[in-house]
């Protein structure tokens, strides 16, 4: 907290200081709410992005009846945008697919997703160049979907259609684990116009048959460049685990290196994303592990990550206490100015200069 909040709160009577300490336990309260909401949210998501990854890799039924597969996980990635999951390529015809996931949509969510989607394609059609460089090959087409389950895919079909976008869409039944395509409407030939269902007449007959997922707790994508931090944590502090367990008991540390190899092998291949990259995804995730007590620096006057050295402030079964932890430290570090912002306008205070 900056010494001007300090300086602040020592201004204030017993009685306002009182008020502003429930204001704030309000505020952590709130913040934590949503955290745990966004953390669910995209734990939930990363699953979908994996039972549409499994259904696509070239080792599938869908690559042998299309010669479609995953090319790239997060392909805006690099453009400083997250939506759009996957890139799928079909050879035969230089089609680049993105796909973009959704694990659940709200009644007023669906107009903005929709709209968001749009505005993404139109950044990938801008990106054409990069993503050639990124899949090693010639573009000819771009096609754009969003995949859900088959509700939600009710509530975003008539806004697609009534916006008329430049969108197929996807529904994954997850009984019996099909994912099939939605059609706008009988006229076909409007629709492949519209770019609302596929140009390529064979993937768009198996995708209306419908392509079989493999298990939904396959976890082929453990975490994604986009993932939200605390899956990311989550996932390393597991992994970390079994990398010090190979250790004698008085080397049971580990490294930035040993960071930076675990977030390789788990998105490297799948992305286009460099070792410089990597580098820099390393520290900030090493960074918010110290930050919120996953961590702990065991060199902590050493200001070169390469040199320095960390432990795992958790046991391996310490996961729930870990996740309550998270976001508590996030939640209070989070609460105090919007508090202090609704502390202002509760006493009619405008500014700091006031008191």
């Amino acid at each position: 907290m900056p010494k001007k909040f300090y300086d602040f709160i020592d201004r204030l009577s017993s009685s306002e200081k009182a008020q502003l300490q429930d204001i704030n336990n309000q505020e952590i309260q709130r913040i934590q709410r949503e955290l745990k909401d966004s953390i669910q949210r995209d734990q939930e998501h990363l699953e979908l992005v994996n039972v549409c990854y499994n259904a696509c890799v070239q080792s599938t039924e869908f690559y042998k009846l299309t010669n479609y597969s995953v090319r790239l996980v997060d392909p805006l990635y690099n453009s400083g945008k997250k939506i759009f999951d996957l890139a799928l390529f079909g050879k035969e015809n230089s089609t680049l697919i993105l796909v973009e996931c959704k694990s659940s949509v709200s009644k007023r969510e669906k107009t903005k997703i929709v709209d968001e989607t749009v505005e993404a394609s139109k950044v990938a059609e801008s990106k054409r160049h990069d993503l050639e460089i990124a899949i090693g090959e010639q573009i000819q087409r771009m096609e754009f979907a969003i995949c859900s389950y088959p509700y939600y895919a009710n509530e975003i079909k008539d806004t697609i259609f009534s916006a008329d976008a430049n969108l197929c869409l996807w529904a994954y039944h997850s009984t019996p684990g099909i994912i099939k395509l939605v059609e706008m409407s009988d006229d076909v030939y409007s629709e492949k116009m519209a770019c609302r269902t596929h140009y390529d007449e064979k993937i768009r007959e198996t995708l209306l048959k419908g392509i079989r997922t493999r298990s939904g707790s396959l976890r082929s994508l453990p975490i994604a460049p986009s993932s939200h931090m605390f899956i990311k944590l989550a996932y390393l502090s597991q992994q970390l685990f079994l990398l010090m367990d190979r250790k004698k008991r008085e080397e049971r540390w580990f490294k930035y290196s040993d960071v930076f190899t675990l977030l390789k092998q788990a998105i490297g291949g799948t992305t286009d994303l460099n070792d410089k990259d990597i580098e820099e995804m390393t520290k900030d995730t090493i960074r918010s592990g110290i930050d919120t007590n996953l961590f702990r620096d065991l060199t902590e006057g050493i200001e070169d990550f390469d040199k320095k050295e960390f432990d795992l402030s958790y046991s391996r079964r310490d996961y729930e206490r870990f996740c309550s932890d998270y976001v508590a430290r996030k939640a209070q570090k989070k609460a105090f100015e919007p508090a202090l912002e609704r502390f202002r306008k509760e006493t009619g205070y405008k500014t700091l200069n006031e008191y």
